[in-house]
């Protein structure tokens, strides 16, 4: 779990870990770990919020956690801006 991203320690109470449903593990352990993005580099996007809704962008890649890489054009130049996928629609 030290490696695991966005984990810092494990829910508690009473000091004995938290009970997890055999339901929830068996649909983690069921999942393939592929992020299915329907992007492609190049395509033009929307970005829906993020103070940027409404900015088009170019879709550059995933980053596997379910964020984006996009490349917006700012002050005359491309600037690469990561965030959550469900922040971005096709155009």
């Amino acid at each position: 779990m030290r490696s695991t991203r966005g984990v810092s320690h494990v829910v508690k109470f009473g000091g004995k870990p938290l009970a997890v449903n055999d339901g929830l593990v068996s649909q983690f352990q069921s999942r393939d770990g592929v992020l299915s993005i329907a992007f492609q580099a190049g395509d033009k996007v929307r970005i829906l919020d993020d103070g940027f809704a409404g900015v088009e962008a170019i879709f550059k890649a995933a980053t596997g956690d379910e964020r984006v890489v996009l490349l917006i054009k700012l002050l005359n130049r491309a600037q690469e801006l990561t965030l959550p996928l469900k922040s971005v629609a096709s155009y």
